[in-house]
C-alpha cells in the first residue's frame, strides 16, 4: 500500500507527497471498498430480482442496478492476483497452506455456524438435517471462500506462468477464449435454443460441448483468467489510447449485460440470469474497466485521508461476511416496507445502510481478541 505524508515546502505551505511503502497500494484499497459496496448492491437487488414481474419497469430498474455492479467479484479476484502472483513478493507453500488457506477455513467454519444459527432462529421449524447441509455448504455468498481457496492452491503453479511475460500473455489469450468467449457464446446459444428450439442449434451446441470436453483446457478456465489478468494489468503501463478503449468496452459491457438479461428474461417470461455470470465477456469488460479506471485515477491524498481509506479497506472482508446477515434481518423485519419504495431509491439507500451497519459490526468484532480472526 502507498502511504501519504505531509511535507513542509517553501513559504510555509504544505504539500502532500506520496511515500511508497511495501504491501499497500492506494488504488487497490479503493477497489476493495467499491467492490464490497458493489457486492452489497447485488445482494440487495436480489430482494426483488426473482419476485418482481419481469415485464414491469420495477424489475427493469432492479436489473439495471444489478447489471451495473456485476464486476464486483472479478475485481476482488484481480486484486488477489496482483499480490499473490507477483514473484517479487516471497510466498512459500507452507505460508500459503498454513496461513492464507487455514485462515479461510477458520472463517468459513465460523460464519457457516453463524448463518446456520440465523436460519434456525428465523425459521424454528428448520430441520437439523437442513441446518447441517447449510453449515457444510455455507450461506450463498460464501462460495467465494471456496473459489479463492482453489486459486490459492493453484498459486505456486500460476506464479511460474507470471514469471514470464510471454507465457503470461499466451495464458491470458487462451484464458479469454476458453473462460470468457466460449462460455459467452454458449450462453447465447442456450438462450436461443430456449426461445427457438431447432435441430440446427442443438447440433451446434453438441459439437461445441464435444470440442470443449476433448480439448480439456480446464487450466485456463474459471476465475484463473481474472486472477492472472489482475496481476498483468496491475503491473502494466497502459497507454491513454488503450485505457480509453477499455473504458469503452466497460460501458459496452454494462449495456450488453443489461440488454441480454432483459431481452432473454422477457422472452422466457421469467428471470434468465445466465448473462450475469462472471464467465460472460460483458461482465469481464466491466471488471477490466473498473480496475483500470481506478488504477489510473488514484487520488493524491494526505496522510489522514489515506489512513482512513486503508482502515476502511482493512474492514472490507468482514463487511463481505456480515452483510448478508444484515440484509436478511432487514427483509425479515421490514421487507414489505422496503419493497413498497421505488427500486431506484431503496436499492442505494438500503445498500448504504447495510454497508455501514456491517462496517460497525466488523470494527466491533476486530476489537475482540479472539473474534477478530473471523473478520480479518
Amino acid at each position: 500500500m502507498t502511504k501519504c505524508g505531509g511535507k513542509r515546502v517553501g513559504g510555509g505551505a504544505e504539500k502532500a507527497v506520496i511515500i511508497k511503502q511495501p504491501g499497500r497500494i492506494l488504488y487497490l484499497d479503493m477497489l476493495r471498498i467499491i467492490a464490497t459496496m458493489a457486492v452489497v448492491i447485488i445482494h440487495v437487488c436480489a430482494i426483488e430480482l426473482y419476485t418482481a414481474d419481469v415485464h414491469s419497469m420495477r424489475w427493469l430498474s432492479v436489473t439495471a442496478w444489478d447489471s451495473l455492479v456485476r464486476w464486483a467479484v472479478p475485481v476482488f479476484v484481480m486484486i488477489s492476483g496482483y499480490f499473490f502472483l507477483d514473484n517479487s513478493r516471497p510466498l512459500s507453500i507452507k505460508k500459503l497452506l498454513f496461513k492464507n488457506i487455514a485462515r479461510l477455513v477458520l472463517v468459513f467454519v465460523a460464519w457457516s455456524f453463524i448463518y446456520a444459527m440465523e436460519e434456525k432462529l428465523m425459521h424454528p421449524g428448520t430441520s437439523w438435517r437442513h441446518l447441517l447441509l447449510l453449515f457444510v455448504q455455507g450461506k450463498y455468498h460464501m462460495w467465494f471462500l471456496w473459489m479463492i481457496t482453489g486459486l490459492y492452491l493453484a498459486t505456486p503453479i500460476l506464479r511460474k506462468i507470471t514469471a514470464d511475460k510471454e507465457i503470461t500473455k499466451y495464458f491470458l489469450v487462451l484464458g479469454i477464449i476458453t473462460a470468457l468467449i466460449i462460455p459467452t457464446l454458449r450462453t447465447i446459444l442456450w438462450a436461443l435454443m430456449a426461445a427457438h428450439p431447432s435441430g440446427t442449434l442443438t447440433g451446434i451446441n453438441n459439437v461445441t460441448s464435444f470440442t470443449i470436453d476433448v480439448t480439456n483446457l480446464d487450466i485456463a478456465t474459471g476465475y484463473t483468467v481474472y486472477y492472472v489478468l489482475g496481476y498483468a494489468i496491475g503491473h502494466s503501463n497502459l497507454t491513454d489510447k488503450q485505457r480509453k478503449a477499455i473504458y469503452g468496452l466497460a460501458l459496452l459491457g454494462f449495456i450488453l449485460t443489461f440488454m441480454k438479461t432483459a431481452f432473454t428474461s422477457l422472452a422466457a417470461g421469467h428471470v434468465y440470469e445466465a448473462f450475469f455470470d462472471n464467465s460472460n465477456l460483458s461482465v469481464a469488460f466491466e471488471a477490466l474497466g473498473v480496475f483500470t479506471y481506478v488504477k489510473y485515477h488514484e487520488p493524491k491524498l494526505g496522510a489522514k485521508k489515506h489512513k482512513e481509506v486503508s482502515s476502511l479497506s482493512a474492514n472490507t472482508f468482514g463487511i463481505y461476511l456480515v452483510h448478508v446477515l444484515i440484509i436478511d434481518l432487514l427483509v425479515f423485519m421490514a421487507g414489505p416496507i422496503i419493497t413498497s419504495l421505488p427500486p431506484l431509491i431503496y436499492i442505494p439507500i438500503i445498500s448504504a445502510a447495510v454497508f455501514v451497519i456491517s462496517l460497525l459490526i466488523t470494527v466491533g468484532l476486530r476489537r475482540v481478541p479472539h473474534l477478530k480472526r473471523i473478520v480479518s
